[in-house]
């Protein structure tokens, strides 16, 4: 029983060790805004390169190919409102040299924002006052630059976007991974199944070695000197020596099989086993390792649900400022495996 308070004592300090780490790190800045690309088109590909005669022309100018537009939106998903007076230099979407901004439009927004070309290739975006939860959605334009590879263009472009921002106590922009809620539900289902299969073995394990008790070891009394004998554990290998370990000091030694024979003192004994200190930390490790994936998953879960609810939300009356109350957590996870 000892044992199993050590190793209940061991996880449980890292688990609330590795938290602390991660809330310590998140509480140094409460803003944070979250950009969700939405969809991102390849004008070219997707209208005129099915049909020879047909062009695609922008502003007058015949399109040849590399033209992407972007569906994306930015959401306020900090502990704070975002105000005019907290920019020092506004939202930044840049691009590498040789890519240029062509266009970029506004289309729903709840903080009065515009986007503005600054030059080829950084647009900036402008708000009034940015409350907790609010979002905008935008459209952008942008031409890439011709080149030879297996990257399609709006691969290229998702990796060359980037963004900047002087915003008082904001964090810089998190790119969240948009999926439909369904994909979400079942990648979530999948992670828990398969920790649980892993977790259930380790406690069945753990659980018959406290109950049951470990299988006894025999100890051999072992002459190491003309008037020394050490009391030792015995370990085969592969080949025809052993090797030996003693229980109470610090002799090792690997010994052919006839030497250990010819030099043992006495009857060998039976001894219980108990857990060492190396069996515990691995057991604490991986279990901490089973959980901490499946805790993963719930906060990107939830994270992704909430990103969502705000997108799709038609009623703005209702307050989201707290996040996401205890009793709606409980029903998320409770629908996660009862679907409506």
């Amino acid at each position: 029983m000892e044992n199993m308070w050590g190793i209940l004592g061991i996880a449980v300090s890292l688990v609330f060790g590795v938290v602390g780490i991660i809330l310590t790190i998140k509480s140094k800045y409460s803003g944070k805004i979250t950009f969700i690309n939405l969809q991102t088109i390849e004008l070219f590909d997707a209208i005129g390169s099915s049909l020879e005669k047909l062009a695609v022309t922008y502003d007058g100018t015949n399109v040849s190919e590399n033209l992407v537009l972007l569906n994306g939106a930015f959401i306020n998903s900090g502990r704070t409102d975002i105000s005019g007076e907290m920019v020092e230099k506004p939202l930044t979407l840049k691009l590498p040299e040789g890519y240029k901004w062509l266009t970029g439009n506004v289309v729903e927004s709840e903080a009065n924002a515009r986007l503005s070309i600054v030059d080829d290739t950084s647009m900036e975006l402008s708000t009034g006052l940015f409350r907790c939860n609010e979002y905008l959605k935008f459209h952008a334009l942008a031409q890439l630059p011709v080149e030879d590879g297996e990257k399609s263009s709006s691969r290229r472009f998702r990796d060359a976007l980037s963004f900047d921002h002087r915003i008082s106590n904001t964090k810089p922009v998190e790119v969240a991974v948009f999926q439909p809620q369904e994909k979400i539900r079942e990648n979530l289902k999948r992670v828990i199944v398969s920790a649980l299969v892993p977790l259930m073995v380790i406690i069945g394990f753990v659980a018959s070695d406290f109950i049951l008790g470990k299988p006894n070891e025999i100890i051999f009394s072992y002459n190491t000197g003309p008037d020394t004998v050490e009391q030792t554990r015995v370990t085969p290998t592969r080949n025809t020596t052993v090797k030996l370990e003693s229980l109470t000091g610090d002799f090792r030694q690997e010994v052919p099989f006839g030497e250990f024979v010819s030099n043992l003192s006495g009857a060998p004994v039976l001894m219980s086993r108990k857990w060492d200190l190396t069996e515990i930390i691995l057991v604490s490790l991986v279990s901490l390792f089973i959980l901490y994936s499946v805790f993963g998953a719930v906060v990107e879960f939830v994270k992704n649900r909430r990103l969502l609810r705000i997108l799709e939300s038609k009623d703005r009356t209702q307050s989201t400022r707290q996040g996401m109350p205890l009793g709606r957590f409980f029903s998320t996870f409770r629908k996660l495996f009862l679907p409506d």
